[in-house]
């Protein structure tokens, strides 16, 4: 069944700036829409002046200067630079058109500028505002006085008069003007000039001002972009430090499980420690031959050190060997210290102090050892051969003291015997050399200690190993309760929520700084937190429990808060990053949501956007025009969803076209079994494949998705071999079955002209989805008249058909001279010439001369690919056949190495190489000879708002 990507509708909202959050909340609600990525989205949405100017769409000379004022006032606040500036720009402006005007009324007078500056001999020129009101009164009297009087009416309703009078009425006309108060116009000085000359004066400081305010709106519009974008930016990478935080929870969760599993050893160790209780270690379900060691070695004030010795045999050791080393160098430490003190109470009477246990007295020096009696006539022997003096104190059954005086320049010669010999060298303590009468006292008090330290460092060694191997847990509700939210926040079990839209970015903030101070808490606790089970002393064993658990607690806490409302910052990063700000106007703001939603979905879509959002602007829901972008939704439920990749690496559909996926699946998996039909090899991959769905790992760097798309194309591929190898009657290599519906080697025509088949049946499926295709775009004319369209079908089957008689007849060409094969001939000509004719037809349509061009270029394929692309489905056969000739490799190995030996290097080599290749051949004539007949490509993959596309319950 072939599929056509799901229905869309294309909708639109607007809602003003303070309803933004609900629009946020609604598209995040709704969870399954495709918003339509933001670019540039600022610059659609400026005044009409600034986004030409963004887009260098008009020059300095066509700015309207009053136009871009008002832009400017009314996006700028009061004492804003850009604001100040244009009004001295606006003023000038609106100067030099009022003088122009000025200007042009003179002219229309037929006077000049210069009348009013020139002196004439007998003629005084004055012009004058005058007031409306008395306009009427004043000219009579200044025609009574013989003046000649012309009128220039402004369009700002000023009024100029210009006075042309006798210098011998200069006094008469001055009492006039000042009797009705008139000001004199006056111009700048450059305007005192023919007319030529201002005008250009004027167009020159007009275009110098255009640049000017050009340069403004310039600045401008790049403000208004970089304030959105810098507020979009700051709430996008907010968002984004928010995921990074929800990540770092996750990330740290095992660590946070060692923590706790360390606080649980703690608190076993501690128990067992005060209460001398022993019986606790029951639970870890110990041998008992185990826990005699244990106990005896409790129970006693001694250290047996071949209880010792049994206990470091176990796998303990491999597993904490620092732990392991630390107890035999206390062991090691204490039978030191219990030589010294046999060596102090032998001669505590011979030498009240400790001046014989002096390392040197003169260029004598005392060095004194301790290890096994085995071979003390020997070292005795050689110690006397350096020249140096000796005595024996026993300490035990086994060990045995030497003390040995000897020169100074001999103590390496010494030392060398006695490494040889095993034997440990003796540093006498400080304290012992300071006072020997307290000396005894305190090697007491210090075998107490090791001995001690020793029992704690083998408790913690077993409860550690126990509890890790086991995974035991204290009957403690606190931890059992830890253990359980930890792995809630692991599998990720929590119910989703959403930030309430009051102070939600504030909100975000403060989750995104409580994870640092967590995080970093976590970080410095613990390097001495992990090592209290692998380096304790009697001082750790009483550390701070509660503060341990309260780190944990915190990370906790802060865990499943962050994480359940993971899949909401998600959500919002996506909607937040889509959604575009229109400022148009610094006291205005809208917020608009662009995008698309499956047909399914729309009533929901509508009843969400009006119930949720108290006011909207504007609203519309619609279809998907012809030849519009919209995102193709691929089937991925089921199974379906990994055989999705096979599509994906041919690219992703556009919304227009049939979804090949299933069509896809089918080709790849019976052009495998076809080349590769075996029982046993097919089982195998089949197997393999089994085992990649189910691993949940990453492999040779396969993301686990990945490796489960993997093994469910090796499973099926391997199903597909299997059937096959049924037809063959083939497994291993080895003919296993008395019978075979197909023999490749024996019988190649057979299967040549299987493949063949098999690939016009391709291409003629291939060019019928690209006729559905056409017809779906309305592409009627590529649908009948193109190459991949109906002619090109009709003249594939008649060529197919004409090739079959030519084979059916022995290869014999004369046959399509026959009354039998003339028709068809007459058919492929006739779509030849029609393919060019309509070329031909569509370029007198459009006048595009590439139409011609690409009707040659398809004529060309019809001849030359099609007959390519049915023989590249040869290899279909040869594969098949090269398969079957490997099993006879196998026989010939077999003859000289021997059965098994022979047919296990075969299939190795086979099922390394040939399986591999297979899958790549398999592949090539999907994409290459089969999908390029029809696929177009270039779509965009649906992507759902929000992660899940489900509804997020609000808390």
């Amino acid at each position: 069944m072939l599929i056509k990507p799901e229905k869309m509708l294309r909708f639109k909202v607007i809602v003003p700036e303070e309803y933004e959050y609900d629009l946020l909340d609604s598209l995040i609600s709704l969870g399954a829409i495709h918003l339509k990525p933001l670019v540039h989205g600022s610059r659609t949405h400026l005044p009409l002046l600034l986004q030409l100017i963004v887009e260098n769409r008009i020059s300095s000379e066509k700015i309207d200067i009053s136009e871009a004022y008002k832009i400017i006032i009314k996006s700028t606040y009061k004492d804003d630079i850009l604001r100040l500036e244009m009004e001295k720009i606006y003023e000038e402006y609106k100067e030099i058109n009022y003088y122009r005007e000025i200007i042009e009324k003179l002219l229309e007078i037929n006077m000049s500028p210069l009348v009013f500056k020139k002196e004439f001999k007998k003629l005084v020129f004055k012009w004058y505002y005058a007031d409306k009101k008395f306009l009427r009164i004043l000219i009579n009297e200044l025609r009574k006085n013989r003046v000649v009087v012309k009128t220039i009416f402004l369009s700002s309703e000023e009024i100029i008069i210009v006075l042309v009078y006798s210098k011998d009425l200069d006094i008469e006309i001055s009492n006039i003007i000042s009797k009705y108060k008139l000001k004199e116009v006056r111009l700048p000085e450059w305007m005192y000039t023919s007319s030529d000359f201002i005008f250009s004066s004027i167009d020159r400081r007009i275009r110098e001002l255009k640049r000017r305010t050009f340069d403004l709106l310039s600045e401008l519009a790049t403000l208004l972009i970089s304030s959105f974008e810098y507020e979009q930016a700051s709430r996008v990478q907010l968002l984004e430090l928010a995921l990074n935080a929800c990540k770092n929870i996750y990330d740290n969760i095992l660590l946070v499980e060692e923590m706790l599993e360390e606080a649980i050893v703690i608190k076993t160790t501690r128990k067992i420690f005060e209460e001398k209780n022993l019986d606790i270690l029951k639970k870890f379900e110990i041998e008992q031959k185990m826990l005699n060691i244990y106990r005896k070695l409790f129970e006693t004030s001694e250290i047996d050190e071949k209880l010792i010795d049994e206990l470091m045999k176990k796998e303990y050791c491999k597993i904490y060997p620092t732990v392991c080393n630390d107890i035999e160098q206390e062991v090691l430490n204490i039978e030191k210290l219990k030589a010294i003190k046999k060596i102090i109470e032998k001669y505590l009477a011979k030498f009240p102090t400790t001046s014989f246990l002096r390392k040197k007295i003169g260029d004598i020096e005392l060095s004194i050892f301790i290890g096994n009696k085995d071979h003390l006539d020997e070292i005795e022997k050689e110690i006397i051969k350096i020249g140096a003096a000796m005595e024996f104190l026993d300490i035990d059954t086994s060990e045995s003291a030497i003390l040995i005086a000897h020169k100074t320049i001999n103590e390496q010669d010494i030392n060398s015997v006695m490494e040889r010999y095993k034997m440990n060298k003796i540093e006498i303590p400080d304290y012992i050399l300071e006072n020997i009468t307290t000396a005894i006292e305190r090697i007491d008090q210090e075998l107490n200690e090791k001995i001690e330290k020793i029992k704690l460092l083998i408790l913690f060694l077993i409860i550690d190993y126990h509890i890790k191997k086991r995974k035991i847990t204290l009957d403690d509700p606190l931890y059992l309760k830890l253990f359980n939210e930890l792995e809630t926040l692991k599998m990720k079990k929590l119910e989703a929520r959403m930030i309430p839209s009051d102070k939600r970015f504030e909100i975000i903030k403060n989750i995104i700084d409580d994870t640092e101070k967590v995080i970093k808490s976590l970080k410095e606790n613990y390097n001495i937190l992990q090592n209290i089970g692998k380096e304790p002393n009697i001082e750790k064993i009483y550390l701070d429990e509660e503060y341990m658990l309260k780190i944990i607690e915190e990370f906790v806490d802060l865990g499943k808060n962050i994480l359940s409302l993971q899949p909401f910052i998600e959500s919002l990063l996506n909607a937040q990053s889509h959604i575009q700000g229109l400022t148009l106007l610094h006291n205005r703001r809208v917020f608009i949501a662009d995008g698309w939603i499956p047909e399914k979905y729309v009533n929901y879509l509508k009843e969400t956007i009006i119930s949720k959002i108290p006011r909207i602007i504007y609203f519309r829901i619609r279809d998907v025009v012809i030849g519009e972008e919209a995102p193709t939704l691929l089937n991925k439920k089921g199974i379906l969803r990994y055989f999705v990749s096979l599509t994906l690496l041919r690219g992703i559909p556009n919304y227009w076209e049939i979804d090949p996926t299933l069509i896809f699946t089918l080709l790849f998996l019976t052009m495998y079994g076809l080349m590769f039909g075996d029982i046993g090899l097919g089982a195998i991959i089949s197997s393999l494949g089994f085992l990649l769905y189910r691993s949940d790992k990453e492999i040779f760097g396969i993301s686990k998705e990945n490796t489960k798309t993997l093994g469910v194309l090796s499973l099926f591929a391997g199903i597909s071999s299997m059937i096959f190898g049924l037809f063959y009657g083939m497994a291993f290599l080895a003919d296993i079955l008395p019978w075979k519906i197909l023999k490749p080697v024996h019988d190649p025509y057979t299967i040549i002209g299987i493949a063949l088949l098999f690939g016009v049946v391709q291409l003629i499926i291939a060019m019928s989805i690209n006729i559905i295709n056409d017809i779906n775009e309305k592409n009627y004319y590529h649908a009948f008249f193109g190459g991949t369209g109906l002619i090109g079908l009709i003249y594939y089957i008649c060529g197919v058909y004409l090739a079959y008689l030519v084979i059916d007849n022995g290869y014999n060409l004369s046959i399509l001279t026959t009354p039998k094969a003339l028709p068809f001939i007459i058919i492929i000509s006739s779509t030849l010439i029609i393919v060019l004719i309509s070329a031909f037809l569509k370029f007198l349509k459009t006048g595009e001369s590439e139409e011609i061009t690409n009707g040659i270029i398809e004529l060309l394929e019809m001849i030359v690919a099609y007959p390519a692309n049915s023989l590249s489905y040869i290899r279909l056969a040869a594969f098949a056949i090269a398969h079957e000739v490997f099993g006879i490799l196998a026989i010939e190995l077999s003859s000289i190495l021997s059965v098994p030996i022979g047919y296990f290097i075969t299939n190795i080599l086979v099922l390394s190489i040939e399986a591999f290749a297979v899958g790549i051949q398999a592949l090539r004539l999907t994409y290459y000879e089969f999908s390029t007949k029809f696929f177009r490509g270039g779509g965009q993959e649906f992507i759902p708002v929000s992660p899940s596309a489900i509804t997020i319950a609000q808390k």
